[in-house]
């Protein structure tokens, strides 16, 4: 290892270290402002909520309500942050990179610090563009030759790590190659890893490491799509909206569908809607709903009129329309869909 690089694994630990007093502090707060019980954020978390997850993971990490135990709060805030939760994706990035409740990972901190910040959490934002951006790769601390014996045995959180070092390179450990990336990635994948689904997905679309194929890069985006990964939602509903062409299916049904978890999920997470994908996908279910006979939304797509009810009521990707809203609430009750809150 050259001295550069030692310079900078030891400007990252400092940096690192100032992060968890950070992280102390920022916790503290979300605590103490939190007007909602232990009880309250587990059942929540046990439905499956993110902001339920993350808070319970906040309690676990300072003992409040509960004996403290990091390994039980990264727990909580990687299910969260699975979701897109970016509260719990810049909480994830500090876990990994400061090693709170897990072994430190420089690679996948920098992954996860960089979802939140796409996410819209502003301090990702600011350490992405300042600090971290330049230096994080280098601060993968495990052991290359033990991750890629992991890998190569099965691991799959190992196979993420080993393809995204290879995505990236590192001076003097590893060099890039985008073929052994793909090959490890699509590797996790296969196990059900949602990151790597995604990343694999991106792989097939831009033939980084694998050659082009659209319909692989659909099946993938779908697959991250329906763990809760934000970008994937987004990428499966362009594949699907738009003719793509290789083999990727065109169901405009299915594309707008996913644009409007993509917009639900970019609104709950307070994603700025000025930025380039909310732009794309609110354009696109605008000129669906435009051009679409109602009466066929109603006879062939259910799961769509749900949607468009709670996006016209809560303006997501639409203009905000309570009297749309209450249509396509009627629409839904005369189908027999009453199991959805109005």
């Amino acid at each position: 290892m050259n001295n550069s690089f030692k310079k900078l694994g030891k400007i990252v630990l400092v940096v690192f270290a100032v992060l968890a007093l950070l992280f102390a502090v920022l916790v503290i707060v979300a605590v103490f402002l939190s007007p909602e019980g232990l009880d309250d954020y587990r059942r929540q978390a046990e439905r499956g909520d993110a902001r339920g997850q993350y808070n319970l993971g906040v309690s676990y990490l300072k003992g409040t309500g509960v004996g403290k135990n990091e390994a039980e709060a990264y727990k909580w805030f990687r299910l969260s942050a699975l979701q897109g939760f970016a509260d719990a994706e810049f909480c994830m990035a500090l876990c990994l990179g400061s090693g709170i409740g897990v072994k430190p990972d420089g690679a996948e901190a920098a992954e996860w610090m960089r979802r939140a910040a796409d996410h819209g959490h502003e301090k990702a934002k600011e350490l992405v563009r300042t600090k971290l951006s330049p230096t994080m790769p280098e601060t993968k601390t495990i052991n290359i030759a033990d991750t890629l014996k992991a890998a190569d045995r099965g691991d799959a959180q190992a196979q993420y790590d080993i393809g995204f070092l290879y995505s990236k390179g590192i001076e003097g450990r590893i060099e890039k190659d985008d073929v052994k990336a793909a090959k490890y990635y699509r590797m996790a994948a296969e196990q059900g890893f949602m990151l790597a689904q995604h990343n694999i997905g991106c792989c097939y679309a831009t033939g980084q490491g694998v050659a082009k194929d659209y319909a692989e890069a659909q099946k993938w985006f779908v697959l991250a799509a329906e763990q809760g990964d934000m970008e994937a939602q987004f990428n499966a509903g362009l594949f699907y909206y738009r003719e793509m062409g290789m083999g990727a299916e065109r169901d405009e049904r299915k594309g707008v569908r996913w644009l409007l978890k993509y917009l639900k999920t970019a609104k709950r997470r307070g994603v700025d809607f000025t930025g380039s994908n909310p732009r794309s996908a609110v354009r696109i279910v605008e000129e669906f709903v435009s051009k679409t006979d109602p009466a066929d939304i109603e006879k062939w797509d259910r799961e769509l009129m749900l949607l468009l009810c709670e996006c016209y009521r809560e303006g997501i990707g639409l203009k905000k329309d309570a009297k749309e809203a209450d249509k396509w609430y009627k629409r839904a009750v005369d189908q027999g869909l009453t199991d959805f809150a109005r």
